[in-house]
């Protein structure tokens, strides 16, 4: 192994991991840069100069009139559309929405009921939301912007509140709208918001327990006050945010879950504390960790909301460059000193040996012919009972009509092809020595190469035939 080759390790285990915090740092710039924080912005009082409508409830239809000269507190800024939009606070406590007004200062952030949800469990939610003020629940999490009334006097006030909650029975999501009486939290209801990923969330192991860490409760969360597409001032602006968000968002899916490993790596590689461990016991470790942060990491971006097949198939990569870098670490761990630092510094060639098998592929195929069909329409007597009871009778069926359509007649089933496979089996006695205790081991290795591959024949099973459908495209 050439000297090039041989600080290849210490290079790629840097690379990744510091790619993985780059992907954090992308996915967080352009967060506050291009779409702004999470946090809350100081309220700007303002006094109308005209009567406005006062939206109280997320439907936008139950509201009230706010008069000419009425103080409110202008909490945030949404536009949507380029239609402006201004979360208010009066000063007897009622918040909700103001539509079409001008506004007070130049707009910052922006707000979505629908995307700025935090999400927690639901035991957890009930646990510190019943039987508390509202004013001890408001803002600790999240700022509940719509309330219809002041739920410090009100008899009786239900309140949505702008959390998302992943029930334990379903995995489906509720948001919950907390019924205030007297100021104080005493019954609340659900109403679903999206049932995305539910299957495979009740399906796989490990989501009961890791939707209750705060950690992954937060990550998941959306922030609530956020700037909108429309608010950049300038166009280059405008375009720079989406491959920076697409980028950030690749790195964001694919590296995190390999993190991990990678931390695993990099301490295996540069720190003495697991020089206690023989290769065997850091295989299966390495290789759990491999399996296992992926996994976590796919349940994860599922509950957040991502689409299931993004949430498996860049985990499911990420698990196999992990497997792929543990096998390479454990190759070229010393087995005396336990460090990275084997080279190959011999290579004895001992002889080859040709081997030949049969195998067999397995191909799918379908078949397809267009054609004109005819499409019969037919309907059916109705009779009824001495009684009046209306019946159905099927054997008096006719045809009324026939159309001729264009029509798909389509077949499929599965190829075997077997072929002939020629390799050649090359032996090696190769020696190693460790950089570092200057140890020398050796090794029989084997290297295959493909000489041949001859097709001998096909075998075809069918599986249906003449399914015949409309041929929609046409239309």
């Amino acid at each position: 192994m050439s000297k090039k080759r041989s600080w290849s390790i210490f290079l790629i285990i840097p690379i990744l991991f510091f790619s993985a915090l780059i992907g954090l740092c992308l996915v967080t710039v352009c967060q506050h840069v291009f779409y702004g924080g999470a946090q809350v912005p100081e309220f700007v009082e303002v006094t109308l100069d005209k009567d406005v409508p006062f939206f109280t409830d997320p439907s936008g239809e139950v509201h009230s009139v706010l008069k000419k000269g009425t103080k409110v507190n202008i909490t945030a800024y949404h536009t949507k559309d380029r239609n402006i939009t201004l979360l208010a606070e009066t000063k007897d406590g009622r918040r909700g929405v103001i539509q079409t007004y001008p506004l007070p200062v130049e707009p910052i952030y922006g707000f979505d009921p629908h995307k700025g949800t935090y999400k927690m469990s639901a035991w957890e939610f009930r646990e510190k939301c019943i039987g508390k003020t509202f004013s001890d629940f408001d803002g600790k999490y999240r700022r509940t912007v719509f309330v219809p009334k002041n739920p410090r006097t009100a008899d009786s006030v239900d309140i949505t509140m702008p959390f998302a909650l992943r029930m334990s029975s379903d995995w489906k999501v509720y948001q919950p709208v907390v019924t205030y009486k007297k100021g104080i939290a005493k019954e609340v209801r659900y109403v679903r918001l999206v049932g995305r990923n539910s299957l495979p969330l009740r399906i796989l192991p490990g989501t009961d327990w890791l939707i209750e860490i705060p950690f992954v409760q937060k990550l998941i969360s959306s922030p609530q006050y956020m700037k909108d597409e429309p608010l950049h001032s300038s166009k280059w602006m405008y375009y720079l945010s989406f491959p920076i968000k697409w980028l950030g968002d690749l790195m964001y899916l694919f590296v995190i879950g390999m993190i991990p490993i990678l931390l695993l790596a990099f301490l295996v590689t540069y720190t003495p504390i697991f020089r206690l461990l023989n290769n065997t016991i850091m295989r299966i470790l390495m290789i759990g960790v491999s399996v296992i942060g992926p996994y976590l990491w796919m349940l994860i971006i599922m509950m957040e909301g991502y689409w299931w097949g993004i949430a498996w198939f860049l985990p499911l990569c990420s698990m196999i460059l992990g497997i792929l870098l543990t096998l390479y670490l454990i190759k070229r761990r010393c087995p005396k000193c336990r460090r990275i630092a084997v080279i190959r510094i011999d290579s004895n060639y001992k002889g080859s040996e040709i081997k030949e098998f049969e195998r067999t592929e397995k191909k799918y195929f379908v078949h397809q012919e267009k054609e004109m069909g005819v499409k019969r329409h037919t309907e059916y007597r109705v009779k009824y009972t001495s009684s009046g009871t209306r019946t159905d009778d099927k054997s008096d069926v006719f045809r009324q009509w026939d159309e001729k359509v264009p029509v798909i007649r389509e077949s499929g089933g599965v190829y075997y092809d077997t072929y002939d496979m020629k390799y050649r089996e090359d032996k090696y006695r190769n020696k190693y020595r460790c950089k570092k205790c200057g140890h020398i081991f050796e090794k029989d290795e084997q290297e295959l190469t493909l000489l041949s591959k001859t097709f001998t024949g096909r075998k075809t099973v069918v599986n249906y035939t003449d399914h015949v459908f409309e041929d929609r495209s046409r239309r």
